[in-house]
């Protein structure tokens, strides 16, 4: 059971890691695009922009936005965070706790419905 601990916090370390340089990579060449963008204080500009669906989402991607790529991080740092309450459910069904399985499977409940309700 220790070799199920270890690979839960492997797998953590490196989504972790992977979606900081997904976010890392994005953010610069979102510098690059803007980097000689002249801002005016005296006046302010709503231009506040979210992809608010996967389809949005999927569409910043395919067509290479920073913002985009920024958001496949964020994203990717939620599914992260999904696999381990998924892969922690199957450790405790592994090792036969009723109490916290059912409680692991209230807690990926929780996470998907937010999930669902924001996208």
């Amino acid at each position: 059971m220790k070799h199920i601990e270890s690979t839960i916090g492997r797998i953590m370390q490196i989504g972790t890691l992977l979606a900081f340089a997904v976010i890392i990579m994005g953010s610069l060449y979102y510098l690059l695009q803007h980097s000689h963008d002249i801002i005016d204080y005296q006046t302010f500009h709503d231009k506040l922009y979210l992809a608010t669906s996967f389809s949005g989402l999927w569409h910043d991607i395919v067509t290479f936005s920073a913002r985009g790529i920024i958001q496949l991080g964020l994203f990717s740092l939620v599914l992260v965070q999904i696999l381990r309450v998924a892969l922690t459910i199957w450790y405790f069904i592994e090792i036969r706790d009723r109490v916290f399985v059912v409680i692991s499977l209230l807690i990926l409940a929780v996470i998907m419905s937010n999930l669902v309700w924001r996208l």
